[in-house]
């Protein structure tokens, strides 16, 4: 799939009517007090909400990263990536929401694909961030800044057992899984199963030597990747997502002496 994974900004306030006048109909709406958690970081993840009135505050790991308000969305990661609530939710006001369940978002992304389009592009920078903000590299970088890596990088997808590179073959791409799962393997022995928000492929690229496992889509997969080329300005630009992807390299390899 060929193109720059669309992107705008972050959590900027979309058309709340528009949103509204779509998942009325599949949602229901709901009246949370001041204080009410709306869900707690690892619970699992089944609705997805948009926000009609009020403030809520996303805490992760117990700290405030980003309040939101009427015309914002939340709640994707979970149903998207089959992942664990990435965030505590809490309404900072008396707030009504509209949610909307797993089936219903789905449903909505085949019949309207711009608001697939509009909900998997945010969807993208959010992952990325949940899944690396814990790494002092990349603790303080704004949500704009995972904004704009994610726009560079293009989209590509999987079937299920299909092959995205072999051991020893030359590397020039990372990629970061937005749905899906991935075995790496290597010496034809699976060493670990890669699930949505993981980078890999840093080694290779960043370092310049072959594959060091080949990597297998377990089922469907949405990837984004971007290439060497691209990836320097990106690295030069933002030198705190530079460090990670050369930490977590080093630490990749490190463990493959093992």
């Amino acid at each position: 799939m060929a193109g720059k994974y669309k992107q705008s900004a972050l959590y900027e306030e979309y058309s709340s009517e528009s949103l509204n006048e779509i998942f009325r109909e599949r949602g229901k709406e709901v009246s949370a007090k001041l204080g009410e958690i709306l869900f707690s970081q690892g619970d699992t993840g089944s609705s997805f909400f948009i926000i009609q009135k009020g403030t809520v505050e996303l805490q992760f790991d117990g700290y405030t990263r980003r309040l939101l308000r009427a015309g914002n969305f939340f709640g994707e990661i979970g149903i998207l990536g089959d992942l664990p609530r990435t965030a505590t939710a809490k309404c900072l006001t008396s707030c009504k929401l509209l949610e909307v369940s797993a089936e219903e978002l789905l449903q909505t992304f085949e019949e309207h694909p711009e608001i697939k389009e509009m909900i998997v592009s945010k969807y993208g920078s959010r992952l990325m961030h949940s899944q690396t903000r814990s790494h002092p590299d990349m603790s303080a970088v704004s949500d704009s800044a995972y904004e704009e890596i994610v726009s560079t990088l293009s989209p590509r997808t999987l079937k299920k057992d299909e092959l995205l590179f072999e051991q020893g073959a030359a590397g020039d791409e990372i990629f970061l899984i937005l749905q899906g799962k991935l075995s790496l393997v290597k010496d034809k022995k699976q060493i670990q199963i890669l699930n949505p928000g993981e980078i890999f492929g840093e080694i290779g690229t960043l370092r310049r030597i072959p594959r060091t496992a080949s990597v297998i889509a377990l089922e469907a997969t949405n990837l984004l990747f971007c290439h060497r080329d691209q990836l320097k300005p990106l690295m030069n630009k933002f030198p705190s997502f530079e460090n990670y992807l050369y930490g977590l390299a080093a630490e990749r390899l490190e463990l493959n002496k093992k």
